[in-house]
């Protein structure tokens, strides 16, 4: 009996090793390396439909984070996002509009992607972040948070595609509106969140004036998002605050 206890022991004890190799393995394992150009693709022509003419960079933003930059064949410049997740590289989505993207690792790393197709009207771009002034009452207490507005200009005539790490004021402020305020003061308790930063972008022309849509079109096409994905869609001048 005492040999026969011994025997499930050890078993259960070679069990539980077999599968906490195979969940460590599966959920923390180092990263394979990333896909070959075929397999990119293949991929991006599979799950979204579109033919790429050119891949022209791959970024790895971390070891498991990656973005693509792409030319499709009807002359979209696009990203396209893939995170390696459950021990395999996951096609996250891709973006064509524009193309702007705000992507949100987690809650301190954040880094806007662009892929801009050239063309003679467009000097410069500015990507803005809004906050709408907010104010109310909640659960008794009155709160007020001002508007906002931050504001990054990218020389795309130079630098037509890239990535850069949203640092400074920028990743304080929307770090901060993140998490649940609960500040009181002599005037205000402060007892609801205020709401997110929205990005937008503005092209504008050597004149330093915005341009139109008719000015300086663009694709809408693009995809679904996740992992904390978020396009940035154009502004126009009566929507800045």
């Amino acid at each position: 009996m005492k040999h026969k206890k011994t025997v499930i022991f050890i078993s259960i004890l070679i069990l539980l090793i077999v599968v906490s190799s195979i969940g460590w393995h599966y959920y923390f394992s180092e990263p394979d390396p990333f896909l070959s150009e075929d397999m990119i693709i293949d991929q991006i022509n599979e799950h979204h439909q579109l033919e790429v003419a050119e891949i022209q960079e791959i970024i790895f933003l971390d070891e498991q984070h990656v973005v693509v930059f792409f030319i499709s064949t009807d002359e979209m410049y696009a990203q396209a996002f893939w995170e390696w997740q459950n021990n395999d590289w996951l096609l996250m989505g891709h973006n064509a509009m524009g193309s702007y993207t705000v992507w949100n690792l987690n809650e301190s790393d954040l880094y806007l992607i662009w892929n801009v197709r050239p063309d003679p009207t467009l000097s410069y771009v500015e990507i803005i972040g809004q906050r709408e002034r907010q104010y109310g009452t909640t659960q008794g207490n009155n709160y007020y948070y001002p508007a906002l507005q931050l504001t990054k200009r990218i020389d795309v005539a130079r630098e037509k595609y890239g990535v850069e790490e949203i640092s400074g004021v920028w990743k304080e402020v929307i770090v901060d509106l993140q998490q649940t305020s609960d500040q009181v003061d002599d005037f205000l308790t402060i007892s609801s969140p205020p709401t997110e930063v929205t990005f937008g972008w503005v092209p504008y022309g050597s004149n330093e004036k915005i341009l139109s849509v008719d000015d300086y079109t663009v694709s809408e096409f693009g995809s679904r998002f996740g992992g904390g994905i978020k396009p940035i869609l154009r502004l126009t001048e009566d929507e800045l605050q």
